[in-house]
């Protein structure tokens, strides 16, 4: 499965891969270090700011792992819009992370 999840407050895109060959698309995709097992993977790629890309291991998307990979999506978003973390101003973090969960939930139709 690959679709794109468009975030049009911060003028990009995330295209969400589920993957049974997750390694094989992992080293296709350019990344570099070891998966140590990992679930998923979030890219970005200088070069084009506003688009990442997250793969995840075919069967093994959990809302858990969904989670974890909204965060560093979000974070790298938040980098590229140059947004810096403060834990008294939280909303634009915690939205974001909502609406990547969401929409990478309505992506998968995950009851």
């Amino acid at each position: 499965m690959r679709k794109d999840l468009i975030i049009p407050i911060y003028d990009c895109k995330a295209t969400i891969v589920v993957e049974g060959d997750f390694e094989s698309a992992v080293d296709e995709a350019g990344y570099k270090y070891d998966l140590k097992g990992a679930t998923g993977v979030c890219l970005h790629y200088p070069d084009h700011p506003s688009n990442f890309t997250i793969l995840f291991r075919e069967g093994c998307v959990s809302p858990g792992a969904i989670a974890h990979e909204a965060f560093h999506l979000t974070c790298k978003i938040m980098d590229v819009v140059d947004i810096h973390y403060d834990s008294n101003e939280q909303e634009p973090f915690a939205y974001l992370i909502g609406f990547i969960v969401d929409g990478i939930h309505q992506m998968l139709d995950i009851e």
